[in-house]
C-alpha cells in the first residue's frame, strides 16, 4: 500500500513536469573546479611534510628541555635530603665524639620515661665522668685531651651495645648512658664493663646509676639523681659507681 508521502511527491513533480519549469538545479552560482596536477598535489605534499617535521621538532626541543629540567630538580631534591639528613646529623650528635648530643639526649630519655611508665618497663640512667680529666689536659694539652675524649667514646661503645640503648656526650668529660629494659643489676654490670675497658686507656671513671620509678619517674629527676651519686662516687674516692636510691 503506498504511504500518502510518496504519492504527494509523485504529485509535484508531476505538476512540474507539465508546468514546463526545469527541475535541473542552477549550477551557475558555483565555479568550476580547477584542475588538480600532479605538481600540485605534491607542493601540497611538502608543505604537509615539512609542516609535520618543523611540529615534531618542535616537539622534541620541548620534551628534551622538560627532560633537562627534570634532571636538575631531581638533582636539587637529592642535594636538599643530603643537606637535610646532615643537619638532622649535626643537631642530633656531637661533633667531637660522634656521639649524640645532649639536645637529642633530652629527647629520647624523656621518651624512654613515658615508655617505661606506660609499659611497665625497667629503665636505667649512667652518668659517667673521666677522672682528673682536667689534670690531663694540663699536662698533655688540650688535642691530647680531645683525642681522650675520642677513644672513650669509642670505648662506651664497646661496652653498651644493648639494643635501644644510647650514649650520649653531656658536656665536657661527662657522659650519659640510657637502659632502657634494664633492672638497677642489669644496670651495675653494664657500669662494671665500663670500668673495665677504659683501663685501656690508662684512665679511670666514676659513675653514678639512677632506675626509673624507684629513683624517678622523668627524664629530668632520672638525671638529677644519677648525677649526684656520679659526684657523690668523686667525693668517696673517684673510681667508683654508685647505684642512685634518692628521691
Amino acid at each position: 500500500m503506498v504511504s500518502s508521502l510518496v504519492i504527494r511527491q509523485a504529485t509535484m513533480w508531476l505538476e512540474l513536469l507539465q508546468s514546463g519549469k526545469s527541475i535541473v538545479p542552477d549550477l551557475s552560482g558555483f565555479s568550476k573546479p580547477k584542475k588538480f596536477s600532479f605538481e600540485r598535489f605534491m607542493d601540497v605534499s611538502k608543505s604537509f611534510f615539512y609542516d609535520a617535521i618543523s611540529s615534531h621538532t618542535k616537539i622534541l626541543k620541548e620534551l628534551q628541555t622538560l627532560r633537562l629540567e627534570n634532571e636538575l630538580l631531581r638533582e636539587n631534591c637529592k642535594h636538599l635530603v643530603r643537606k637535610n639528613q646532615r643537619l638532622v646529623y649535626e643537631v642530633s650528635h656531637d661533633s667531637l665524639t660522634g656521639l649524640y648530643s645532649r639536645r637529642y639526649f633530652d629527647f629520647y630519655s624523656e621518651q624512654a620515661c613515658q615508655k617505661a611508665t606506660l609499659m611497665g618497663s625497667s629503665l636505667s640512667l649512667l652518668v659517667i665522668d673521666i677522672d682528673h680529666f682536667k689534670d690531663f689536659n694540663d699536662t698533655y694539652n688540650h688535642q691530647a685531651g680531645d683525642q681522650l675524649l675520642r677513644s672513650f667514646g669509642l670505648c662506651l661503645r664497646s661496652a653498651v651495645q644493648s639494643p635501644g640503648s644510647l650514649i650520649a656526650r653531656y658536656g665536657g668529660e661527662e657522659f650519659v648512658a640510657v637502659l632502657p629494659d634494664h633492672d638497677q643489676l642489669a644496670a651495675l654490670t653494664i657500669a662494671q664493663r665500663v670500668h673495665k675497658v677504659v683501663k685501656a686507656l690508662g684512665i679511670t671513671v666514676s659513675i653514678g646509676i639512677a632506675c626509673h620509678a624507684q629513683d624517678g619517674n622523668t627524664a629530668l629527676s632520672l638525671f638529677r639523681c644519677a648525677d649526684l651519686r656520679m659526684y657523690n662516687a668523686k667525693r668517696n674516692g673517684r673510681v667508683r659507681i654508685e647505684v642512685c636510691n634518692c628521691l
